[in-house]
């Protein structure tokens, strides 16, 4: 499955892939931890607008929104455990990773949140603005549209005592006329 950004460049969709991630993420974050980047939670900025029910929830992650520019997000989030031109890795805690992917003008057009563990990670209804049913092993997906605000959101917890929930932002591809 692959979306087609700006300028016609094919990508893959950002979310398998960021399951398969997350799993190396968090394998890979107590030996990348240092301490020396923020130990807060993170910082989920919502939107609640009382006239529209398809409002996002989710619209900027520790400051950082889709669109914003590469050097902008690096001060946002601080210094990166691993970066290159397309994107970057921030480990905040041994609970928390995230990773910022950019276009070729160097904006930000996806954000995928790691959170390991039941107790500092947000619940879907932060997110989507509605819960969603587990089904009978724990593990928790759905995905959210907005293609007025033109992106997506997407909750998925693994199954298992200590999940990873995996929280992805992406711009979805505009249609040149």
């Amino acid at each position: 499955m692959a979306i087609t950004f700006i300028r016609g460049v094919t990508l893959p969709l950002i979310f398998p892939c960021a399951i398969f991630i997350s799993t190396s993420v968090n394998a890979a974050v107590s030996h990348l931890h240092n301490g020396n980047q923020d130990q807060g939670t993170a910082t989920i900025a919502r939107e609640t607008d009382p006239e529209s029910t398809n409002a996002p929830r989710f619209t900027e992650y520790r400051g950082v929104r889709l669109g914003m520019n590469a050097e902008d997000a690096r001060q946002k989030l601080g210094k990166s455990k691993g970066n290159d031109k397309t994107q970057d890795l921030f480990v905040f805690s041994d609970s928390e990773s995230a990773q910022v992917f950019y276009d070729e003008q160097q904006k930000v057009f996806a954000i995928s949140i790691d959170f390991k563990g039941k107790g500092n990670s947000p619940a879907p209804i932060d997110i989507l603005g509605q819960d969603i049913t587990a089904k009978a092993d724990g593990s928790m997906y759905r995905m959210q549209q907005y293609a007025d605000r033109g992106y997506w959101v997407s909750y998925n917890r693994t199954a298992g005592e200590s999940p990873i929930i995996t929280v992805t932002m992406q711009r979805v591809a505009v249609k040149k006329q």
